[in-house]
């Protein structure tokens, strides 16, 4: 019966009508048992327990989550619970980049360059762990002292990869403490003169270093362990010339755009896997040739080799030299060249492709010939017209009867619409490549009736191909 008492006195109470409680007194959902006898109540709120599973994250979690946001969400997640209190002091990225410049640079009640200073001294000094992935965007018109604290700062962290963007050429130099960044694996700078110290033993752990834009004014090696050098329109990359040495293990080398070029430095590349250099600044004479036999001579382990706006030639006894150099090359898969409008050219090109036994991928540009004179517009035209008419007789002539490219797949070749050698190009390729599956033309217009379009199609259609899968892709 105490039990039955027990449960009429609580339906009294419900029934009495709402009480007056302390503000001491904290409600809690009441459950009873199938007996009647009220359970412990739930101490802990829904909210708490979700605070608890925040909590109660692995912390190496916790790190891969900030690693995907904003280092303004970063600082914020110090609210979510004690223990991503100061999580975020210890993470080791820190990306301040372009868009973190915007965000503390409008604020209106400073300057913008005090008030992006003063947000990157406080996240800079307030970190109190190490450093490991660092980038910084530098606004316009930032004093050198602020970049120079910045990375003095960094190189005690254990700093392993770091991007600086410079957003002007504003006369700025990359800092020495760079130098002293011992751990460093990966570089990328943007818009800086580097002028490296005059001291050995730096970065001997870089892995990859790129550089956009950049003036060398000094000598400079990135050490030993470098496997991956790219640089986009640089100056004074003559200045790494120490970087090419008998104990370089360079794999990957991209040069575009930049203003000069050591052809010395190909000596010693035995290591190199992609080599890619595209010429483009004015000063570079794009009829003047590179010597095949010295590049893949001293590269047998090329797997993809992108010459753009550069002529490749064999200078010398072309064909019998090629033709035993080449049975060398079986790493080179993929091959990115111009073709040129010689016909010496021509010839010692389509000798490199037919002798290359696993090659995959081809992109070949036909160069046909631009004379720019005083002579009168019709002169002119008729010279070029007859030069034309020679490529496409050369390569109407040459004998591939028994040429097989086992292992090409891809191709794409860059001409003119209309042009009767590019015509014959692909049906040089078509007709001795039995793995082929895609072939793509890509072409410069030209004044072209309807009719003459569509004949050009008719035509491609009708190219003969050995292998059954083969496309031709014609794209203006």
């Amino acid at each position: 019966m105490n039990h039955y008492q027990d449960i009429s006195a609580g339906l009294q109470l419900i029934d009495s009508g709402p009480l007056e409680r302390s503000a001491n007194i904290i409600p809690m959902k009441r459950r009873f048992t199938t007996v009647g006898r009220m359970m412990e109540p739930q101490l802990k709120s829904r909210r708490l327990v979700d605070d608890d599973r925040i909590s109660s994250l692995p912390v190496e979690l916790i790190y891969c989550i900030l690693a995907h946001l904003p280092i303004h969400d970063v600082a914020r997640t110090s609210i979510l619970s004690r223990t991503w209190r100061n999580i975020w002091k210890t993470h080791t990225r820190l990306i301040l980049d372009d868009s973190f410049s915007l965000k503390v640079s409008s604020k209106k009640s400073e300057s913008c360059l005090s008030a992006f200073s003063g947000a990157v001294d406080k996240i800079l000094f307030v970190h109190t762990g190490s450093i490991w992935d660092f980038e910084l965007y530098v606004p316009e018109k930032l004093h050198q002292s602020h970049i120079d604290r910045w990375c003095k700062h960094l190189s005690d962290k254990g700093i392993r990869t770091l991007k600086l963007s410079n957003s002007e050429w504003n006369g700025c130099s990359i800092p020495s403490y760079i130098f002293d960044c011992s751990e460093l694996t990966q570089l990328k700078l943007s818009k800086w003169f580097l002028s490296p110290p005059h001291k050995s033993g730096c970065f001997s752990n870089l892995i990859e270093v790129s550089l956009v834009d950049v003036v060398i004014t000094s000598e400079i090696s990135f050490g030993n362990q470098l496997q991956k050098l790219y640089l986009l329109r640089c100056r004074g990359i003559q200045h790494l010339s120490c970087q090419f040495t008998n104990n370089n293990n360079l794999r990957r080398l991209d040069i575009s755009r930049c203003d000069t070029m050591d052809w010395r430095c190909f000596n010693y590349t035995n290591t190199l896997e992609v080599f890619t250099l595209f010429t483009y600044l004015p000063n570079f004479n794009k009829n003047k040739p590179v010597d095949l036999i010295k590049l893949l001579g001293s590269s047998p382990r090329l797997k993809s080799l992108s010459l753009v706006d550069l002529t490749l030639q064999v200078l010398g006894p072309a064909h019998s030299i090629l033709e035993r150099l080449t049975t060398q090359m079986v790493n080179l898969k993929k091959l990115r060249f111009n073709l040129g409008h010689k016909l010496c050219v021509i010839s010692s090109s389509l000798c490199l492709i037919r002798n290359l036994p696993n090659l995959q991928v081809l992109c070949v540009a036909l160069v046909l010939p631009v004379k720019t004179s005083n002579h009168p517009q019709s002169t002119i035209e008729h010279y070029l017209r007859k030069k034309e008419e020679a490529i496409e007789h050369y390569l109407e002539s040459v004998d591939w009867t028994n040429v097989i490219l086992h292992q090409l797949q891809f191709v794409e070749i860059f001409g003119e619409v209309g042009s009767r050698s590019v015509l014959h190009l692909i049906k040089l390729l078509a007709a001795s490549s039995p793995s082929l599956r895609d072939m793509t033309l890509v072409c410069r217009k030209r004044e072209h009736s309807f009719e003459e379009l569509f004949m050009m199609k008719q035509e491609l259609l009708r190219v003969p191909r050995i292998s059954p899968q083969a496309q031709i892709v014609w794209r203006i």
